[in-house]
């Protein structure tokens, strides 16, 4: 069940604030008090946390491109537990990739921090309470740009289609799902000649999050890289934009994956436990996942790059 604070009504200051006998007062709060202790989920807080390295969101090829790095509410497996689709590698983590699957970070995998108990690793149940991202860009390019920023998530109504039709769950060889996503130029999204910004269609995507983001002034042909007292270039002005998203809640997560034998000789001793902290971004409903999206017309051959870091951190209740 998803997890829920105790109804301010049943609190004891507000019983005794809204009855008038003591007698009374005192017998509706046993009375709450033993129906909470029948009814109530005891509950663990744990943390993720995973990161993309300095690196460039401009493609090898040039013209207008939309960077896709999925932003998963699942735990990906991230205590490191046996998995079917995970066993025999050396990292059993689940992973999953952006659609750039540059080769210094192809793919990207959760870590847990600060501790938890065994009861929360091996819980059937995990209630995702949100998160933040912290996300940072360093421009390299010695000319004017614009990069365009948004956190998005696909419609409920067609969010099934969304994510077929645009890949946004489809792997390439050797990387990990989200490698093959792909949004469409004047479907998914519209931008100015001049990159002067973008547009999501909100017909198909909820936008919880957007911001322009301009490197440099008009007219800048070159980059300092000593600082000057007078700052007589005009690059040295803003070569660095960086923000914090609050990520949505993803509700109740529960894992239903096909589980390996206890013993592949004895499959009559029955399978593994399954957890929800197994299950990985494939598995997630559609419609729950945002995505982090990066509109811009740059090029990755020439050198002259803008480069995305990120820091995510993900809050769960495990039901213990």
């Amino acid at each position: 069940m998803p997890y829920k604070r105790k109804p301010r009504v049943l609190k004891r200051k507000n019983i005794k604030r809204r009855t008038g006998a003591r007698a009374q007062s005192k017998q509706i709060t046993a009375l709450s008090k033993q129906i909470s202790n029948i009814t109530k989920s005891n509950y663990e807080t744990v943390q993720t946390i995973w990161n993309r390295n300095n690196l460039s969101v401009d493609p090898s090829l040039g013209g207008i491109n939309a960077y896709v790095c999925p932003i998963p509410k699942s735990m990906c497996n991230c205590f490191s537990q046996s998995t079917a689709d995970t066993q025999g590698d050396n990292d059993v983590r689940i992973a999953w990739s952006d659609n750039l699957g540059i080769a210094a970070q192809q793919t990207y995998r959760k870590n847990p921090i600060f501790g938890s108990s065994q009861a929360a690793r091996d819980s059937p149940e995990a209630n995702h309470l949100g998160g933040v991202l912290k996300w940072r860009l360093i421009s390299d390019e010695p000319a004017f740009s614009t990069y365009s920023i948004f956190l998005i998530s696909p419609k409920s109504r067609q969010a099934d289609q969304l994510i077929t039709d645009r890949d946004l769950k489809g792997a390439k060889s050797g990387l990990g799902p989200g490698s093959k996503a792909l949004l469409v130029e004047g479907t998914d999204y519209e931008t100015h000649p001049d990159v002067m910004g973008s547009q999501i269609n909100k017909k198909f995507w909820n936008i919880d999050y957007h911001r322009e983001v301009n490197f440099s002034h008009p007219g800048s042909t070159s980059q300092q890289t000593t600082a000057q007292a007078n700052n007589t270039n005009p690059k040295n002005n803003a070569i660095i934009a960086q923000g914090s998203i609050k990520l949505k809640a993803g509700g109740v997560i529960r894992c239903m994956n096909q589980q390996s034998f206890i013993e592949s000789a004895s499959p009559d001793l029955g399978v593994k436990p399954i957890n929800a902290s197994q299950i990985g971004y494939v598995d997630e409903k559609n419609e729950k996942t945002q995505y982090l999206v990066v509109i811009n017309n740059g090029v990755s051959t020439d050198l002259e790059t803008v480069n995305l870091s990120l820091l995510v951190r993900d809050y769960y209740k495990m039901v213990v």
